[in-house]
């Protein structure tokens, strides 16, 4: 199901002899669906295309650390903004909206009643890997609070990122798998939310890099992610909402 923002008609920009503006924006897996349907309306009602890099929260942060060309950043937890702004990469983060992890059902009809039926049921469980995913860590997070993350841990599946581990579900490589809200929207897979008072709020933070050349239009798509309207389209996805949100 697609949230789409009713904006203003599409900028005709084919054969006006003007090159498309765009801006490359680096964001976490999480957030892909939202994303795709917050860039399309952001192009229709500015001209300005939005092309995003989707990957694991670390992974892009160490690719950032290395040099990437990208003008904004939508990482999938705090931290990592933390750390590039301690390195001098990117300007102070905004918090956009907070994620919800979720346990996702491959071979039932309804969801698992909790965490522990992945101990009960010796479930094949794909996790995001902890190392680099937001998701990753607060399952793991979960799990320790439960006190079954040792009993599991050589078990699982590690995936790159929080939508890797839901394909490994979708395709049948796996009966059960770690996943986020915000991915769930298109999919008919049962699932259950996560205990978020056993994990660190995973906080999608966005901040702009500070070697960006397109400093201003980095900030009008930050503005846009934290108004009423898109705020409204993170929530239909199942974000909580961002901190800064107007």
């Amino acid at each position: 199901m697609r949230h789409t923002l009713a904006w203003g008609a599409v900028l005709l920009l084919a054969g006006c002899g003007e090159e498309q503006e765009e801006i490359h924006v680096a964001a976490a897996s999480g957030l892909y669906h939202v994303l795709t349907d917050i860039g399309a309306s952001y192009e229709a009602e500015t001209g300005t295309a939005v092309v995003f890099s989707f990957g694991a929260t670390g992974q892009l942060t160490q690719q950032i650390e290395q040099g990437a060309a990208f003008e904004l950043f939508l990482a999938g937890e705090e931290e990592y903004i933390t750390r590039l702004e301690q390195g001098g990469f990117v300007s102070e983060g905004t918090g956009i909206a907070e994620g919800v992890v979720t346990l996702v059902s491959g071979t039932e009809s309804a969801p698992y009643e909790s965490v522990h039926t992945l101990l009960e049921e010796d479930l094949r469980t794909a996790i995001p890997n902890p190392e680099h995913a937001p998701y990753g860590r607060a399952a793991h997070d979960v799990l320790q609070a439960e006190g079954i993350w040792e009993e599991l841990s050589d078990s699982f599946i590690y995936a790159n990122d929080v939508r890797t581990s839901l394909q490994y579900v979708e395709s049948g490589e796996v009966d059960a798998g770690f996943a986020a809200l915000s991915l769930m929207q298109d999919s008919e897979l049962p699932y259950i939310e996560l205990d978020t008072a056993l994990h660190e709020p995973i906080i999608q933070t966005a901040a702009i890099l500070v070697q960006s050349g397109k400093q201003e239009e980095a900030g009008q798509f930050l503005d846009y992610l934290q108004s009423a309207e898109v705020q409204a389209v993170f929530q239909a996805y199942g974000f909580k909402p961002g901190e800064n949100a107007s």
